[in-house]
């Protein structure tokens, strides 16, 4: 039965089964509920002296005395005895909402219009941005929420989903359908796609006109605080001018500027025979002979100023002279630092796929490459292995486009993409790391996996070194089937270097453009096979 009782006759129990304390902003918005709307559930009490002790409900009972007087009559559930499992049930009985209850009553109290967002924050005792997450919760697409019911994923996808639009959202999570974990980072990624950071703006947002700034379509993610242009022909626009005005300003400064899109600096040829210079934003800098090089990207909006000096030319006549007097007899031993590059790239790339023919016989010296990190000694591979970092150096073979003709990726790779899917399926039946994973695999196809692992992080620069060729038994002239000279490559050559291969190879000259020999030195690709860059010069005879 339930019976109104004066709230000066309620006392706290002191031996409450809820021992943790709530923090201060539950307490707040618990006292802003009944506030608005009243106690909603009955407290349940047993007689103690002149009084009342509460068994369930002491946080209501808490609110009340911070907002109520004392003769406030508080509806309770009066039991004949002191029984502390009851609080316990009663605790145990009441099941957590789902966050998406709350968002939809929370929308459907809005949508009457009756009270703006303020006023309805006030009545929860909640912030207006609170409630204006809450909507924008609820205004999840319906397969979206019909996943976020199902547990499919938590609060941090959901918020990131909620700056797309019903079609993005719906997109992204069928992609997911049959992957245990979705990333929230992804998530945002991708319902941002023709979408950009307002920070990247290369100029300062707060100096933009009104007009501008209406222009830009700015949307506003309410669970991170970044806002976002939409309209990315405005943002282009900008972005354009901005570098344009830059433009003119250095060239009141600098010989000249060059803007360049969507390239890092090395990768500008004209730059290769200049000094870059660091100091240029100094007062007393000298930037005659100079030049101001704008990159931008336009993919990740990253915008970048460097300044260059050409040499001067007495620095550059002095080189040529070092030059001519050190100059070596032409053969076509003499490569550029490149083409060297690139043959130390096949090199590399031949004996990781030898040593992974036999992959136990180089298990003990794999697992001697992470040991020998704790022991302090000297060799300094391209990763530190001993740090538990096993980066690929793979990419560090070939320069783009560079890879040779005919080109496949090494089985040792394949075999550890091979795992990467098995984990993967693995992840959707249990839990856990893939850590945990590798330890499922019996031990000769861990211990495959480590060198395989192991093997792609050691460099072409480290299989020149002379102690590590003692390593990993390197013998550059045994077995030439690692080089087989490609169009990329031989096109480095000068003509007359070209010309030296095609007599000593095919036993003659022919043609007088450079297209016309390396053309016919690739029809003769198997005599060209024996050509050895390690080697000397001639070489018929080796």
């Amino acid at each position: 039965m339930i019976t109104q009782i004066p709230l000066s006759e309620l006392k706290f129990d002191l031996n409450n089964v809820r021992q943790v304390s709530t923090d201060k902003m539950a307490d707040q918005q618990l006292e802003a509920s009944i506030a608005s709307k009243g106690l909603l559930h009955n407290l349940v009490v047993t007689k103690n002296g002149s009084g009342y002790i509460v068994i369930d409900g002491n946080r209501r009972l808490a609110a009340l005395k911070a907002i109520a007087n004392d003769a406030y009559p508080v509806p309770c559930f009066i039991v004949n005895e002191y029984d502390q499992e009851l609080g316990l049930h009663a605790n145990m009985m009441r099941q957590s909402m789902h966050p998406l209850d709350e968002c939809d009553v929370i929308s459907g109290i809005a949508s009457t219009g009756a009270d703006d967002y303020d006023g309805i924050a006030k009545r929860f005792g909640q912030t207006t941005k609170w409630v204006m997450q809450r909507i924008a919760l609820s205004d999840l697409s319906e397969y979206a929420k019909e996943l976020f019911r199902q547990g499919k994923f938590g609060m941090s996808v959901a918020s990131a989903l909620c700056i797309g639009t019903h079609e993005q959202q719906d997109q992204f999570l069928r992609g997911y359908e049959d992957t245990k974990y979705i990333n929230p980072d992804q998530a945002k990624n991708f319902v941002t796609r023709g979408k950009a950071d307002i920070n990247r703006l290369l100029y300062d947002f707060d100096s933009l006109s009104e007009d501008q700034k209406q222009k830009l379509k700015i949307e506003t993610d309410l669970f991170d605080d970044v806002s976002y242009a939409t309209n990315m022909n405005e943002f282009n626009h900008l972005q354009y001018e901005y570098i344009s005005e830059k433009k003119k300003e250095y060239l009141k400064r600098f010989e000249d500027v060059e803007v360049h899109f969507d390239k890092h600096d090395f990768e500008i040829t004209g730059l290769r025979h200049m000094r870059k210079r660091y100091d240029w934003k100094l007062s007393d800098f000298d930037a005659s002979n100079s030049i101001m090089v704008i990159t931008y990207n336009r993919d990740t909006f990253t915008y970048s100023e460097s300044v260059y000096q050409r040499y001067d030319l007495e620095e550059i006549d002095n080189q040529v002279n070092d030059e001519d007097e050190e100059q070596e007899e032409l053969t076509p031993l003499n490569m550029s630092n490149a083409q060297l590059q690139q043959v130390h790239g096949y090199f590399a790339d031949y004996l990781r796929r030898e040593m992974f023919k036999t992959p136990m016989s180089y298990l003990r010296l794999c697992k001697a490459l992470v040991a020998h990190r704790v022991l302090h000694l000297g060799f300094e591979w391209a990763n530190r292995v001993g740090n538990v970092i096993v980066e690929s150096q793979l990419n560090s073979d070939y320069k783009t486009d560079e890879e040779p003709d005919g080109y496949t990726e090494p089985y040792f790779q394949e075999y550890i993409d091979t795992h990467k899917l098995a984990l993967d399926s693995w992840r959707h039946d249990n839990d856990g790391t893939a850590v945990h994973y590798c330890l499922t695999l019996p031990d000769e196809e861990l211990d495959k996996l480590f060198v395989a692992a192991i093997l792609r992080t050691i460099s072409k620069a480290d299989f020149q070194r002379e102690d590590c060729k003692t390593l990993f038994n390197v013998n550059e002239q045994a077995n030439m089937e690692w080089f087989r000279p490609d169009s990329k490559w031989l096109n480095k050559y000068k003509v007359e270097q070209l010309d030296m291969l095609l007599q000593e190879f095919i036993g003659g000259t022919f043609g007088t453009s450079k297209k016309e020999k390396i053309n016919k030195l690739l029809e003769f690709s198997d005599l060209l096979a024996k050509f050895n860059p390690y080697g000397s010069w001639p070489q018929k005879s080796e």
